[in-house]
């Protein structure tokens, strides 16, 4: 191990190596370095510390930058999934176009989803607007149970809220998600 380097871990928490239960959570793991997921750490491994076998699963662990407005990115990123060879489509919807932001008075900000094309999921989102952190938490649940982009666009948003933003994208990412047979024709 490097100096920097995390404590190597297995999906339980449990530190890869060591003798006997020894567990490790937070910073310290190199993994997802955020108060949130070290709290998620923690439930994972007092979890089968307790005996009940509970797994880490990463894929949608928030990353907030709490400025104003809030800058909020969840799951992989565009860059990653050009890395990962994922057939990625974007779709975006600026926060100004939300009757939220004229009640505010603050029209700053934009989200941006991102799905594989392929499996017809959402994989990834950013955000940047007033309490992103909290009105993108239905985007990070989305990523990690892999609901259908179908289903979430079918999902009716309270008004006038900021959440409501990602309705357009949603829509459009499950358009041609949904029948790529017919794309191909």
């Amino acid at each position: 191990m490097s100096p920097g380097d995390g404590v190597p871990v297995d999906e339980t928490c449990r530190v890869q190596g060591a003798e006997g239960g020894v567990w490790a959570a937070g910073d310290v793991t190199g993994i997802a370095r955020t108060t949130h997921a070290a709290r998620y750490q923690a439930d994972v491994a007092l979890s089968n510390i307790l005996g009940s076998h509970r797994e880490a699963d990463y894929r949608a662990i928030p990353r907030v930058v709490y400025t104003t407005p809030t800058v909020y990115a969840v799951g992989v990123t565009p860059g990653r999934a050009a890395e990962l060879g994922i057939d990625l489509r974007t779709a975006g919807y600026d926060l100004a176009a939300t009757a939220r932001a004229a009640v505010e008075a603050d029209d700053r900000g934009r989200v941006e989803l991102y799905a594989d094309r392929s499996r017809g999921l959402l994989i990834g989102a950013a955000a940047a607007g007033l309490h992103a952190e909290e009105w993108m938490s239905e985007i990070a649940l989305a990523i990690r149970a892999e609901t259908p982009l179908g289903l979430l666009a079918d999902v009716v948003h309270a008004f006038p809220t900021y959440g409501e933003s990602v309705e357009a994208p949603l829509r459009e990412l499950a358009g041609p998600l949904a029948a790529p047979e017919e794309e191909a024709r």
